[in-house]
């Protein structure tokens, strides 16, 4: 059964790029990864998805990445991916990036479901992305993923197995060990008016708010500007 799955999805998706096995990665340093590429590659980074797509370096479970030597890793991003755990994978999901970042290494995730937002737009009858208000479709695009959008290979990855809201955040990244982060929620480009996605960067070594500030606006220029209205940020719970 698994065997026909990857078969169906290799032959629709063929993916050019030689991948990188589990040996050749424990012996790299410095890494920059990107956690659930689907067809985005960055140039720089390994670019990781659980299934065949064009743009993955290395196929493989994403839940509990223990794939890199410790101390290895240098920075971690993912855009729309961590919604995809489910609630009790998140944390060994996080405590496993923890052990693999170097001493200054950080964890940049953003695309994450902002549940308040999403609530508030609900309740005041706001203005929709699809449509013209923010109706229950509007909200199950969020919470469920829409996964009937995609074809019936990607449809339980596509799925959201998780919701957010800053406190949440928070505690799952005080838990997983990181000594500074922070959170924000901000507008997609082309939906202003709506703020319904969030976002976290997390550093192993202690940093401070301005710090981390200036390295999220950073990032965002580097591998998020497509995704991300910079203006648009709001940031929110801190752990420093």
């Amino acid at each position: 059964m698994v065997r026909k799955f990857f078969s169906r999805l290799l032959s629709s998706k063929q993916n050019s790029r030689q991948i990188i096995s589990t040996e050749e990665i424990k012996k790299m340093h410095h890494l920059k990864i990107q956690m659930g590429c689907g067809d985005d590659h960055l140039e720089g980074f390994v670019n990781m998805d659980c299934r065949p797509t064009i743009a993955a370096d290395f196929i493989g479970d994403l839940n509990i990445p223990d794939y890199f030597t410790p101390s290895s890793v240098d920075l971690i991003y993912s855009n729309a991916f961590f919604e995809h755990l489910y609630r009790n994978q998140k944390l060994p999901h996080l405590k496993t990036l923890f052990q693999t970042l170097s001493q200054n290494g950080m964890v940049f995730y953003i695309g994450l479901p902002y549940f308040p937002e999403i609530a508030r737009l609900y309740l005041e009858n706001g203005p929709g992305i699809v449509g013209e208000k923010f109706d229950l479709f509007n909200v199950y695009r969020y919470t469920h993923g829409d996964p009937e959008a995609v074809s019936p290979d990607g449809w339980f990855e596509q799925l959201h197995k998780s919701l957010f809201d800053g406190p949440d955040l928070r505690n799952l990244l005080a838990a997983s060990g990181f000594q500074s982060s922070l959170i924000f929620h901000y507008s997609y480009p082309g939906e202003e008016k709506t703020p319904v996605n969030c976002g976290f960067i997390a550093s192993k070594s202690p940093a401070t708010r301005k710090e981390l500030i200036e390295k999220v606006e950073a990032l965002v220029g580097e591998v998020a500007s497509q995704k991300v209205i910079l203006q648009s940020i709001h940031y929110l719970e801190a752990i420093s």
